[in-house]
């Protein structure tokens, strides 16, 4: 009956468009009689350009798509078994336009694609036919796409923007909130000043306000946020680097500062209380400035440096004597003082990475940390694993599936990504033990078959929220040690990529 309903409503919208191809219109104009009443004349109905369906071979911006969809494949691809460059595809699609539509519905309604091998480039809305973007698609499965704030300004990337986000975004705050950022100009008296006025600085917190008096460093944060805000309207916002767990603070930029806040404080000879007391206030200020951030991150590799067992990878835990579960139940704490609503997450790399050799110890203490907090009833509601991977070794998902479920059992909600797929010669964590050797173009066809992969079983597991460590391989923070990488959905130049497009066909076949 299904099947038959969709074929009425098919064959309904063919007659009332006058169908896709590229015939010569008539110069007279249909009509249409509408019944108002007995008493009242037949009222004619002439149909306009707002009125009238738009046929596909004359939406303005299919030239554009097609376009970018043909450039991430090398300039040429292959349409029902016809070797096309851009120009040959937008002459197909403009006389044979009905051949490349499909009837999809969405929640119950009839909706029209334009489909080229399987991935929607565009939709018709209101008679209008505009960019099935990754943004609008993901909306339409519940999920929304996060990504960390770059040193690029956003108006380089307006256009990846638009089509990753599309008023359905989320941004990630990182190295412009870290310690060494907003703390910078804190000298030795201040330190010092803050621990002897703690009654006071503490009742202030506690009140929800900023201790008054210090130079804060908040510049660089607010000009970030106000530009996505600017440019993007509605954002979720979640924010990193509470407590960056080494002695070597990063800068805004995401480089290390030979200036470090933590070494500052540390050559300073505090006691242990009085250490915590230093922490609370760093991570209570800025909890209190930005009641905007609904997610924080209580815990960033901290797993990871914890492992290493250097002793500047460990310094927090030196410096207050508390164990790594109970530093973390710490800055929980203090995240929900300040914002009851907000959401705590632990965020490590590594643990889903089950085919890196590397990775299995970092894997296992953080299972370990997940169930340690759990029995202690901690108030950290997620985690986020960074997804740091590479096609050279591909991903275990009967593994990961185990893993998630583990992780979700426990309590803690899959609460978001920062995924970097890796080609080229060498992974992102250093191996160069190729499982999958790849080579060559084909390389950014397995990319994008591994990002298509792993997204599928985050939706799986009813995720609401998926990331990525950046916008554009022009970012990229592996530019500075792997530059080959090119980890993103975006290329050099801020056009899509294989990856994206198999990220659209994913998010189109989910569809509700």
């Amino acid at each position: 009956m299904n099947k038959i309903l969709l074929f009425l409503v098919l064959i309904s919208l063919i007659i009332t468009s006058c169908g896709e191809v590229s015939k010569p219109r008539p110069t007279a104009t249909p009509t249409r009689e509408v019944a108002r009443g007995t008493s009242t004349p037949a009222v004619i109905v002439t149909p306009t350009d707002q009125t009238r369906p738009e046929p596909l071979a004359e939406a303005k911006d299919l030239p554009l798509w097609i376009e970018e969809f043909v450039h991430a494949y090398g300039g040429i691809v292959t349409v029902n078994n016809h070797h096309m460059d851009a120009d040959q595809l937008l002459l197909e699609i403009q006389s044979n336009a009905d051949q490349y539509i499909e009837l999809k519905g969405i929640n119950g309604m009839p909706t029209r694609f334009l489909v080229i091998n399987g991935i929607p480039l565009a939709f018709q809305e209101n008679g209008r036919w505009r960019e099935s973007t990754m943004g609008w698609l993901g909306s339409q499965n519940g999920l929304v796409f996060t990504f960390q704030n770059d040193p690029i300004e956003p108006q380089l990337q307006q256009q990846a923007l638009k089509k990753l986000c599309d008023g359905n975004c989320g941004i990630v705050v990182a190295g412009h909130l870290q310690i060494n950022s907003v703390f910078r100009d804190f000298t030795t008296e201040d330190w010092g000043r803050i621990l002897g006025n703690w009654d006071k600085v503490h009742s202030v917190m506690n009140a929800g306000q900023i201790p008054s008096g210090y130079a804060y460093s908040w510049a660089d944060a607010d000009q970030s946020m106000s530009m996505y805000k600017q440019m993007l309207g509605t954002v979720q916002w979640r924010a990193q680097h509470l407590l960056w767990p080494t002695i070597d603070n990063l800068t805004s930029s995401g480089y290390i500062n030979e200036h470090s806040v933590t070494r500052q404080i540390y050559d300073m000879g505090f006691s242990a209380e009085e250490n915590l007391k230093l922490l609370e206030f760093m991570v209570r200020s800025r909890v209190n400035r930005y009641p905007e951030i609904e997610t924080w991150d209580v815990a960033d590799e901290m797993v990871a440096n914890f492992m290493t067992e250097i002793p500047d990878r460990r310094i927090w835990l030196t410096m207050t004597d508390l164990s790594l579960e109970d530093l973390i139940i710490k800055i929980a704490e203090w995240v929900k003082q300040g914002n009851p609503d907000s959401k705590t997450v632990i965020n490590e790399s590594g643990v889903f990475d089950h085919n890196n050799r590397w990775a299995g110890p970092i894997r296992t203490r953080t299972l370990l940390l997940l169930q340690n907090l759990n029995q202690a009833g901690a108030p950290v509601d997620g985690f986020v694993e960074q997804n740091n991977l590479w096609i050279g070794i591909g991903i275990d998902e009967d593994q990961m599936n185990e893993d998630i479920d583990y992780i979700n059992g426990l309590g803690f909600e899959l609460a978001d990504s920062e995924t970097m797929i890796a080609v080229g010669d060498i992974s992102i964590s250093g191996d160069t033990r190729k499982l999958y050797p790849v080579t060559g173009s084909n390389e950014k066809e397995a990319q994008a078959i591994m990002y298509q992969h792993l997204l599928s079983i985050y939706l799986s597991k009813g995720v609401t929220t998926f990331g990525f460590g950046g916008v554009s391989d022009a970012n990229a923070w592996t530019n500075y040690n792997m530059p080959d990488a090119d980890p993103l959905l975006f290329d050099d130049n801020f056009r899509p990529k294989p990856a994206y497009y198999a990220t659209l066909q994913l998010l189109y076949e989910q569809l509700p």
